[in-house]
């Protein structure tokens, strides 16, 4: 009896634990895996001491799947090609956005990353705004404000900034491995392009038409009023009582006033638009700039 109570209540379970079973593991993304492909195969090429192969299958890897470990990787290979500043960017990009790889990868990419700065020169680039495209070499580098120094081979290169509705700067700058050169970015109004000078001129014609409509309005009131007085019912111009009138030439005065500073404005707001229009056919210029490790061609081209 005590057997088949048993035996029931096995039976009674039996279709509970069915029910519960373990849900199938999910499968990995297949980009992922192809990606986990490609790293292996750079791998066994950088192994191999095919550094160009291996960069190849890196960056078709970091195509498929852009996980921030496989900077790590992309910088070796470039490393080994010899490519120093790409390899640091790479580097510091890693420890940078890969916060969760193993210490010992982030300690090494720390050590690459300062062995490199050491055999490279660094511009320290600033520019006035954010959103300034700066290249070095005709190679973009970045967009301020930026993060941190822009590292090249020692040497001289060729620094430009761009900025849409601004002239463009160009700057050539000579710089030595482990040195860092500051460089300021001063972008000018594009030719043609609307200048924040306008806003001078433009502010005082608007005072100076408002000044002139007032006097003119007011000018107008003290006549209406003084016909009146001269010809209405109760007329009594020129020998109305002085409060009749006083508030009239209070009025006139007030508008002989405004009109005065309305002329005056419109004159100064003629001189400050010819001034303008000169200012905007300014030649360039261009001027030797001392920086901290040499001399830099700075200016308008």
């Amino acid at each position: 009896m005590r057997a088949a109570a048993v035996a029931l209540a096995l039976a009674a379970a039996a279709p509970c634990a069915r029910a519960v079973e373990p849900a199938p593991a999910p499968t990995e993304d297949p980009l992922r895996t192809r990606a986990r492909a490609l790293k292996d195969e750079g791998t066994r090429a950088l192994d191999r001491g095919d550094a160009a192969l291996a960069l190849e299958k890196f960056r078709d890897a970091y195509h498929t799947y852009p996980s921030p470990n496989l900077r790590f990787n992309l910088a070796l290979a470039m490393a080994r090609l010899g490519r120093d500043a790409d390899a640091l960017a790479e580097f510091e990009g890693f420890l940078d956005t890969a916060m969760g790889a193993p210490e010992d990868a982030r300690a090494y990419a720390r050590a690459q990353a300062a062995a490199l700065r050491g055999r490279l020169g660094c511009l320290a680039v600033r520019a006035a705004g954010a959103g300034v495209e700066i290249s070095v070499d005709g190679r973009r580098a970045g967009v301020t404000p930026l993060q941190r120094s822009i590292c090249v081979a020692p040497g001289a290169h060729d620094v430009t900034a761009r900025k849409p509705g601004l002239a463009p700067f160009s700057s050539r700058v000579t710089i030595a491995a482990g040195a860092e050169l500051a460089l300021d970015v001063a972008l000018a109004p594009a030719p043609g392009a609307p200048r924040s000078r306008h806003l001078a001129p433009i502010v005082v014609g608007v005072a100076a038409a408002a000044a002139l409509a007032a006097g003119i309005g007011l000018r107008v009131s003290a006549q209406l009023d003084y016909d009146a007085l001269a010809s209405g019912a109760g007329r009594c111009a020129p020998n109305c009582a002085p409060d009749s009138w006083q508030g009239i030439r209070q009025r006139e005065y007030a508008g002989d006033a405004l009109l005065a500073v309305g002329a005056t404005a419109a004159a100064a707001d003629v001189v400050l638009w010819i001034l303008d229009a000169r200012a905007g056919r300014a030649a360039p210029r261009a001027a030797l700039v001392p920086t901290g490790n040499g001399v830099a061609l700075c200016g308008r081209f």
